[in-house]
């Protein structure tokens, strides 16, 4: 009678579900590994995420600023073009002996007494040196502004001061210090005459 009721009460007990047990032996630890994994793999997901979204914001922005500066260059390019197409600015050229010949073109705005300088083909500087414009006045040369010339061997230079009082006879070129010298002091390299109103 005992053991018949031991066995009714234990049918009477209802059946432990997955959820509700506890996993133990082997199983249990390969479970909680895979759990691990999954989130780590997560984690690992998301970090992917934002680094590729960090790398795709410094793209954007570095297109950005590239786009900038291409737009400021071609306004500057625009600005220059517009300047010496005015009817009142006259184009000297200024060159030297050689093959290929460096060369500058020297767009002078008379009435403002100001110059655009645009030089091409021209040959790197040692370091500490500069090409140097000078005026040649009343036979004697007046220094203007130095400038270098980018790798491609090109440099422009606007706003140039041209003295307005004496006579101009002639432009020219040498190399010289970088903060420039009251006096050449190297042989001329470019040299044009700019001819007078009559």
């Amino acid at each position: 009678d005992r053991v018949l009721a031991r066995v009714s009460a234990e049918k009477s007990r209802p059946f432990p579900t997955a959820a509700a047990r506890p996993i133990r032996g082997p199983q249990g630890g390969w479970f909680a590994i895979a759990a691990t994994l999954v989130g780590v793999v997560g984690l690992g997901m998301a970090l992917l995420s934002r680094r590729e979204l960090h790398q795709l914001r410094t793209a954007v922005v570095e297109r950005d600023r590239a786009l900038t500066q291409v737009q400021q260059e071609l306004l500057s390019r625009e600005a220059t073009l517009n300047a010496i197409m005015e009817p009142r600015v006259e184009l000297y050229q200024l060159s030297a002996s050689g093959d290929p010949d460096p060369g500058i073109q020297l767009f002078w705005d008379r009435e403002r007494n100001r110059a655009i300088v645009h030089g091409f083909r021209l040959k790197p500087v040692p370091p500490g040196q500069a090409y140097q414009l000078w005026f040649i006045k009343d036979g004697k040369p007046v220094p203007s502004i130095t400038f270098k010339p980018e790798p491609t061997g090109h440099a422009n230079v606007e706003e140039v001061v041209v003295p307005a009082d004496g006579v101009l006879s002639a432009a020219a070129v040498t190399v010289e210090p970088e903060n420039g010298s009251p006096q050449p002091t190297s042989p001329i390299l470019l040299v044009g005459a700019l001819q007078q109103k009559s």
